[in-house]
């Protein structure tokens, strides 16, 4: 390293306990490597003063060097290796975090999944409220009281976000994770690309207070069904479907019974796996 790092901490940690530990070596180095002067008295007394004065100026530099190194030494390196230790570990774990996002945007290139822009993240979530905010056959709870249709789509954003950071966090060890994406002609609200096999997860999410009507939740099974064929088709990689239904927790086990009921008796293939989740084990 020939110059400080300031563009991380933890490289600058990295840094400054190497030329900690460089100090006393670069000194001694100095003190064995230094010329000593072979005069005699007469060539001493013909000195000028200026010359008297560098001479003295030198030897006292060797005598604090002398002095002082090995107190130096018992200081600045065990605090050098403290401070390599520390940054070195930061700093590795950081740049496992980078390689891991880098691996992860290449995957997603590699499949040809493409970030969505915001306005079509809104326009997505726009028809999920209104699927979700469709006449109901039977209510579990009572509508919510929202001043605007901005504060629902952010609500429904804000589920989004939430379950996402639960698969993240449930996910990250053996799947790449990555939120709304396009895939061909499909949107997914995240997906899990493996990182050892062939077989990547594809998330829907739905934030219900209400039952859908039958209608509704048979285009859902469609869709969902529709998507992982197209993700198929287009990354030549086989898929398992997940559906995250969020609900109120008072209404949890209602709604889960009456779709598990309503599931049964349908003539449409439900080929996802669906997860049941209480809005308030997210938070």
């Amino acid at each position: 390293m020939d110059k400080l790092q300031y563009d991380s901490f933890y490289k600058f940690l990295v840094s400054l306990g190497v030329i900690l530990i460089a100090l006393p070596v670069v000194a001694l180095v100095f003190v064995i490597n230094g010329e000593t002067l072979l005069l005699s008295q007469v060539e001493y007394d013909s000195l000028s003063a200026f010359s008297l004065e560098s001479i003295q100026q030198r030897e006292q530099l060797y005598d604090f060097i002398i002095s002082w190194l090995p107190l130096a030494t018992k200081i600045l390196i065990p605090i050098g290796f403290v401070l390599v230790l520390i940054g070195g570990i930061k700093w590795y774990l950081i740049q496992l975090q980078l390689d891991e996002q880098t691996k992860s945007d290449t995957i997603m290139k590699r499949i040809n999944a493409k970030n969505m822009s915001t306005t079509e993240i809104v326009a997505k979530v726009v028809e999920e409220v209104s699927d979700a905010e469709a006449e109901e056959t039977e209510q579990v709870a009572e509508k919510p009281v929202m001043s605007s249709q901005r504060d629902i789509i952010l609500k429904y954003m804000e589920i989004e976000e939430l379950c996402f950071n639960k698969a993240v966090r449930e996910y990250s060890k053996k799947y790449h994770l990555k939120k709304n994406v396009r895939v061909g002609k499909f949107d997914y609200d995240f997906i899990a690309v493996s990182k050892k096999d062939n077989v990547d997860i594809l998330f829907e999410v739905k934030y219900w207070q209400q039952i859908p009507p039958t209608h509704i939740t048979n285009s859902l099974a469609y869709k969902v069904l529709s998507a992982g064929q197209n993700y198929e088709v287009e990354t030549h990689r086989n898929f398992h479907s997940i559906i995250i239904i969020v609900v109120p927790k008072q209404h949890l086990e209602r709604m889960k019974n009456n779709l598990i009921t309503r599931i049964e008796n349908s003539q449409v293939d439900w080929t996802a796996e669906i997860q049941y989740v209480a809005e308030e084990d997210l938070k």
